[in-house]
């Protein structure tokens, strides 16, 4: 008897377990689409659509030089790594192409491998959405939680209903920030690239993006 109710103790908390996790996954789901203003990677769809088409012998150089070579090394001890990669130049040089080159190299590694990659096109005209701070964090976030979804937590803790008005008060940059920071300050993040391009063109009266990133 003590047996079979001991059977029926751990089968009773193995269901509540289960039903936990299957709330969280769909309080997760729920969140994600609220959070979601634009999909980065069918804005740079759109963005190659109607800019010069992308050409591999434009961009490769940059992939032999030292600098990526360090930004992208993540296992050959003799390397130093470089944790950031700045792409500068005049406006109208390239660098946006460019950037979505270094991109579409990073996401053609071996998905087994490779580090995740979370993205961002800043664009000063056009959707507001895509020249605010909140739009890049926003964005950035919900890049990181589909490839890897444990971190959901970090969102849940601070936007426990899931409610669109949750995502549009005065101080959602600085919750969104809180977020960001924690994280990619998890123990459990795996490597991470994050890409924003024309930081330039980005609202500048939320405070702390450029230091952020």
């Amino acid at each position: 008897m003590e047996k079979l109710l001991g059977n029926i103790d751990q089968t009773l908390h193995d269901l509540i377990s289960l039903q936990k996790q299957i709330n969280r996954d769909d309080r997760t789901s729920e969140c994600l689409a609220q959070l979601r203003v634009i999909d980065p990677q069918a804005h740079m769809a759109q963005m190659e659509e109607v800019k010069d088409k992308l050409l591999y012998d434009v961009y490769k150089w940059i992939l032999d030089t030292p600098e990526y070579v360090a930004f992208t090394n993540w296992i050959d001890p003799n390397l130093v790594q470089s944790r950031l990669l700045w792409i500068k130049g005049e406006a109208g040089t390239g660098k946006t192409m460019l950037l979505m080159g270094i991109i579409r190299e990073l996401s053609g590694q071996s998905a087994t491998l490779a580090p995740s990659l979370a993205y961002f096109f800043c664009q000063g005209t056009g959707n507001t959405a895509l020249h605010n701070a909140i739009g890049v964090l926003r964005s950035l976030i919900w890049m990181l939680l589909v490839q890897q979804p444990h971190l959901a937590s970090h969102l849940l803790r601070r936007y426990p209903g899931v409610q669109s008005s949750q995502f549009a008060d005065s101080t959602e940059f600085y919750v969104l920030r809180g977020v960001f920071e924690g994280m990619i300050k998890d123990p459990g993040l795996s490597s991470v690239y994050l890409a924003v391009d024309a930081l330039d063109e980005c609202d500048k009266t939320e405070p702390g993006l450029m230091q952020l990133l």
